[in-house]
């Protein structure tokens, strides 16, 4: 907390940290679903309950989205020019 100036008066600044991936959702309720907000640069938005699920399924660190094997896919459903642009960047 800092003490800071607008105008002639004086205001409390303080500095939140956004909150890691494994600590989301921050809710202000009992209820997830019912009191958890995202912060845009313009204000805080009540998120909706797919956002909420996704912060949920983002948060487990012992099973990350990116790491998961799907099931029922096929190379048939990889779009290929996708796939040769992503090797150009990242060989």
């Amino acid at each position: 907390m800092e003490i800071g100036f607008v105008g002639d008066s004086k205001v409390l600044v303080f500095h939140i940290p956004a909150a890691k991936r494994e600590q989301r959702p921050i809710h202000c309720t009992q209820n997830a679903f019912n009191g958890t907000y995202r912060r845009n640069y313009e204000g805080d938005y009540l998120c909706s309950q797919m956002e909420v699920r996704r912060m949920f399924a983002d948060a487990d660190i012992s099973r990350p989205a990116d790491g998961r094997i799907l099931k029922n896919y096929s190379w048939e459903d990889i779009d290929k020019p996708s796939l040769e642009k992503y090797r150009r960047l990242f060989p």
